[in-house]
């Protein structure tokens, strides 16, 4: 973040730290469950596909048709979400997506997996393109594209406690009450965003006005800088129709979209690329988690490098560029070892992107329709959940091998530098904190001058 002296009684970043003190925490843990719950399938392929009798092809197709019902009801959430609030909308997809997670452990045939994981990503809709407008609310543009990296670093926190608790869960449960181990998977992980859901219905504020932990001050400076930012941005109409027939959004989208490939081409089937090491389910589990440690650590990296120098587009180029490398690595390497390290690679650049990408759009994109609008980018972006996974199975079940299909996701990542790097000009935020009058800390001390 930048360093902004405190003018009179305001300072900006205090105030900001101070929201993200009372927001993050909660919202960040409930992504977590959220991706958790989304992505657990994965671990649970490894005795649940047999049980079920589902080949590479239609597990890829299954853990895809999430996306479809994603998909479906992204744009309406997130628009109901401007409508009723952070708080009642974001309570009732955790209460709901939690009971179709719960759900999940009594299918016993492909039709039932099918059913269950579109309606999963029906009830899940909304949360991340939602959570991702509420912020816009709460956190300035020269801090936001580090808060958005705090919260979607729980992506692959998710995969980092996720994999390794799963394996342990299979293993150590497997058979207890007659269920099998990836039945209690589902039952233990899906609780907690059934019980945080209810949580966020009596915490969690909806905007600045409505808090007593912000002086009258700090709330006016908030207000007025967030309204400030949102007048004279490139993308902006009242009409949700105009929004969503954009193509300059249905452009920038795609950026989104493909790293959105990358990571669920990966995610779904790394557990089984790492069991054909030779490792038990319980090491498949700690094994699969490292890409999401230094995945992780990219997030935070990336993201905040990109608020500090207000260069958005070529860190979005650098993530493509990392995921490649990577996603190449992987398909070619000759041994555990190098293939871990590609994975890695490939990891770090296609979450960073996907966190470092929103940047874009909020230095694009104002209006009374901005909602619809991130409902829009977020479903075109979550499609690839779709695509990715497709490739992998269908390339893995026709070749046998993965190496088809790791180099497919890489082909893909060469859109998003190339989109990127057309909106380059538009999407930088100026790094004149020194030069210009109208700063957040320009903005501080001038209202404090007129009260």
């Amino acid at each position: 973040m930048a360093n902004f002296p405190m003018y009179g009684e305001v300072d900006p970043d205090h105030v900001v730290r101070k929201c993200g003190w009372r927001i993050l925490p909660i919202i960040m843990f409930g992504f977590l469950l959220c991706f958790l719950d989304r992505i657990n399938v994965g671990m649970a392929a490894l005795t649940m596909n047999a049980d079920l009798g589902l080949s590479p092809a239609a597990f890829g197709f299954g853990v895809g048709l999430f996306f479809w019902g994603y998909c479906s009801s992204e744009i309406l959430s997130s628009m109901a979400l401007g409508k009723f609030g952070a708080r009642k909308w974001l309570a009732r997809i955790m209460v709901v997506w939690g009971a179709a997670s719960l759900a999940m452990a009594w299918v016993s045939t492909p039709t039932q997996f099918y059913v269950l994981r579109f309606l999963l990503g029906m009830a899940e809709a909304g949360f991340v393109p939602g959570t991702l407008y509420f912020f816009r609310g709460w956190f300035p543009r020269r801090y936001y594209n580090g808060m958005v990296g705090l919260f979607l670093v729980s992506n692959p926190l998710a995969s980092l406690i996720g994999n390794p608790l799963s394996g342990l869960i299979m293993e150590h449960l497997n058979g207890a009450l007659a269920l099998k181990g990836w039945q209690w998977l589902f039952i233990v992980e899906s609780i907690p965003t059934i019980l945080l859901g209810i949580v966020v219905f009596f915490v969690l504020p909806d905007r600045p006005s409505e808090v007593s932990w912000l002086e009258p001050a700090e709330k006016q400076w908030l207000v007025t800088t967030i309204a400030e930012e949102r007048t004279g941005l490139k993308i902006s109409d009242s009409s949700v129709f105009r929004i969503l027939t954009n193509w300059r959004i249905w452009l920038v989208s795609l950026v989104n979209h493909v790293f959105v490939v990358g990571i669920y081409g990966v995610t779904f089937f790394l557990p089984q690329i790492v069991k054909d090491f030779g490792l038990s389910t319980t090491q498949v589990g700690f094994v699969s988690a490292i890409p999401s440690l230094f995945g992780a650590a990219a997030i935070v990296v990336l993201s905040r490098n990109s608020d500090r120098t207000g260069e958005r587009a070529w860190h979005n180029v650098f993530c493509a560029v990392l995921a490649i490398v990577g996603l190449l690595l992987t398909a070619y390497a000759p041994t555990p070892l190098l293939k871990m390290v590609g994975l890695t690679v490939a990891a770090m650049g296609v979450l960073a992107g996907n966190v470092v990408f929103w940047g874009m759009p909020n230095a694009l994109i104002g209006g009374a329709q901005a909602a619809a609008a991130f409902g829009l980018i977020n479903t075109i972006g979550s499609f690839g959940g779709v695509v990715g996974p497709n490739i992998m199975g269908l390339l893995r079940e026709a070749t046998g091998s993965f190496r088809s299909g790791l180099i497919g996701l890489a082909v893909c990542q060469i859109l998003a530098i190339v989109i990127a790097l057309y909106f380059r000009k538009e999407v930088n935020v100026r790094d004149d904190s020194s030069h210009s009058e109208d700063t957040p800390s320009t903005r501080a001390r001038r209202m404090t001058a007129t009260r």
